[in-house]
């Protein structure tokens, strides 16, 4: 099986993460670091402009502490949460 595998994470309301993470659990060999990973993007000036103020903080806690719950259930799990654009950040980690 695999030593390494990554799992992207999305939060929003189409996205289910429960399959591929118990995927990457029948994939995982004994002792792999599994890395679940989500990607904040960018919000505009614009809209930031109309969140109230520490929304966007208290939204990036939410997620690291959900994707550190996940990442416990593995062994060796870790979370990770980043900022860049989804598509680009995801392959270049």
């Amino acid at each position: 099986m695999y030593r390494n595998i990554l799992v992207p994470i999305a939060y929003d309301n189409d996205h289910d993460s429960a399959p591929a993470i118990e995927i990457a659990r029948c994939l995982a060999e004994p002792g792999a670091k599994v890395t679940l990973l989500h990607v904040i993007e960018e919000v505009p000036a614009y809209v930031t402009a109309y969140l109230p103020e520490g929304y966007r903080d208290k939204e990036i806690k939410a997620i690291a502490d959900d994707l550190a719950a996940k990442a416990a259930d593995f062994p060796n799990g870790v979370a990770k949460c980043v900022l860049g654009h989804a598509g680009r950040t995801i392959v270049e980690y």
